[in-house]
């Protein structure tokens, strides 16, 4: 885990890029660093360019001078469309989390791109990505061995998967879910119905790192996933 990322100097680095990005450049914090629930290892950040080629290599020494760490990656103005937007790996409902973020410079793209995606893009977005989490927990089962790592490795992506199956099922709104706790998220599953009472208390049970409770539960959802293709996909 990375050394907390203090304000002072998260100011001193959005004061240095503000000389370098134009008026209508935009710079959006999201992730760890305004969620309370997360450790401030790194700095989750997308910055938005109206003009090509970016002054990549300036923002690099400036973070280079300023930061730990920066996670970020970058856009031009005129490729963000709401019909085929990407987050690396992420689809279109990857906005919400954008559209919801900290906006330190310039305008917050993302929101209005977010009101003009279809509920229909938005779903199968999320379809899509928890059958990703799915497949990234089926290949951890087969290479993480029992200890710490695997249980922390399984507690994170538990929790994404069961975030964007309550988002895909409007049963919690967005901002009540990115700032929830991990027992929060859980508990929202069980009352939703997503997860039964027993895999829901599977995952509360912290201190057990067993593969058979992974296997488990992760079939639970599986199952679920299957059940709901046709109803939001098809």
């Amino acid at each position: 885990m990375g050394r907390r990322i203090s304000n002072k100097e998260l100011d001193t680095f959005i004061t240095e890029m503000k000389k370098v990005c134009g008026p209508e450049d935009s710079v959006v914090i999201y992730g760890s660093q305004i969620n309370k629930q997360f450790s401030k290892g790194d700095i989750d950040m997308v910055f938005v360019f109206k003009d090509r080629p970016a002054k990549i290599h300036k923002l690099k020494q400036i973070s280079k001078k300023f930061l730990s760490i920066l996670d970020a990656k970058y856009y031009y103005l005129d490729e963000l469309d709401p019909r085929t937007f990407r987050e690396c790996d992420n689809g279109v409902f990857a906005l919400e989390f954008l559209a919801n973020g900290t906006t330190v410079i310039g305008p917050n793209y993302f929101e209005r791109l977010l009101r003009q995606v279809s509920p229909h893009a938005y779903d199968r977005s999320l379809y899509e990505k928890v059958f990703g989490y799915i497949l990234r927990m089926r290949k951890a089962m087969l290479s993480m061995g029992p200890g710490r790592n695997r249980r922390v490795h399984f507690k994170k992506y538990f929790r994404r998967v069961l975030i964007d199956l309550l988002l895909l099922y409007r049963a919690v709104p967005f901002k009540e879910l990115d700032r929830a706790s991990y027992e929060d998220i859980v508990k929202y599953a069980r009352s939703s119905k997503i997860l039964s009472p027993n895999s829901s208390k599977l995952l509360l049970e912290d201190s057990r790192d067993s593969l058979l409770k992974y296997l488990d539960v992760l079939e639970e959802i599986s199952q679920l996933h299957k059940r709901i293709r046709r109803q939001f996909v098809y």
